[in-house]
């Protein structure tokens, strides 16, 4: 559902995913909205157009100034969620519907870097 407004994905409104709306309706969803454009403060958006950047500020708490989807395969050494799951012991696992194998162009993790004790 990657690019599509609120209205396109959740059935309450016109949208035709069913089973992104029953996900907010049993759990939760970030804010307040009932149309593509009421969303109010509090609730997930984009920061950036296109996606790339808003994936890793995501994961990394800054898109460390990457602007657009036309690079691939960026190495940002900088502290990110990742790195405090597995302080913690935690297990943690990507998903990339789509991509082929990990380290080609079509997925790249936010940081090619090993943490100590890892």
């Amino acid at each position: 559902m990657e690019n599509k407004g609120y209205c396109q994905v959740m059935t309450t409104c016109g949208g035709s995913g069913t089973y992104e709306t029953s996900l907010a309706q049993s759990y939760a969803i970030a804010g307040n909205c009932s149309s593509n454009s009421s969303c109010l403060p509090g609730g997930y958006t984009a920061l950036f157009h296109p996606s790339e950047p808003n994936y890793i500020a995501l994961v990394g708490g800054s898109n460390f100034v990457v602007t657009d989807d036309g690079n691939c395969c960026y190495e940002i050494d900088q502290p990110n969620l990742i790195d405090r799951l597995q302080e913690h012991g935690l297990m943690w696992s990507a998903y990339a519907e789509g991509a082929t194998d990990s380290g080609i162009c079509s997925f790249m993790p936010l940081a090619k870097r090993t943490t100590s004790g890892s």
